[in-house]
């Protein structure tokens, strides 16, 4: 099940929740900043998704809990976030049936919105496209570039589409669910538009 971030307040002897720093909701990760032990710390965890059972990850003895960052990786972790908040509303992913694609076939569609279309150059952004167990991914003609002998993703004019089928399982017992799906390739355009801000 989805866990919201701001209920999560185990192991109540040893932690103590400040404040939600980030939260990319339903089969995301929090952060949060509060205390363990009265030491100021950053703890994150998964949220959960309503399509799984338990409580996200981590959990002790079926209570939400999180996992305490160590000191050295903090700052990396904050710079993630502070990066995730600026470009919020940059990316969406859509992924639909439409009428006659066969059960396991998928339409995906991404858009960049306008705060990255902005930017000269970003409407044709290339990306990295996502492995996934048990997916196969087809983009539509024209949206596929060759780069160093791999294939990648292409947007055009800000908009990427192609289509994602269940590979070699039902779709009913595929493991690799459509949320995890939409947040392959939303990561992994993200990652894209950091590598190509950092440009």
């Amino acid at each position: 099940m989805y866990i919201d971030p701001n209920t999560v307040i185990s192991p109540k002897a040893s932690w103590k929740l400040k404040s939600i720093i980030y939260n990319s909701g339903q089969s995301g990760w929090s952060a949060a900043e509060g205390e363990w032990e009265g030491s100021p710390c950053l703890g994150v965890r998964w949220n959960g998704s309503v399509s799984d059972e338990g409580v996200g990850n981590p959990q002790s003895r079926g209570f939400a809990t999180w996992f305490i960052v160590p000191d050295e990786l903090e700052d990396a972790i904050l710079r993630e976030i502070e990066f995730l908040s600026r470009t919020e509303g940059m990316v969406s992913c859509d992924i639909h049936q439409p009428d006659g694609y066969d059960f396991g076939a998928w339409k995906v569609e991404i858009k960049l919105g306008n705060k990255v279309l902005k930017k000269p150059g970003s409407e044709s952004l290339v990306f990295t496209l996502p492995s996934m167990q048990n997916r196969m991914c087809h983009p539509d003609k024209g949206y596929v570039r060759a780069i160093n002998g791999e294939l990648r993703g292409s947007f055009i004019e800000g908009k990427w589409i192609g289509d994602v089928y269940s590979n070699g399982i039902p779709e009913t017992d595929n493991p690799t669910k459509i949320e995890a799906v939409r947040d392959a390739f939303t990561q992994s355009v993200m990652r894209a538009l950091r590598d190509w801000h950092s440009n």
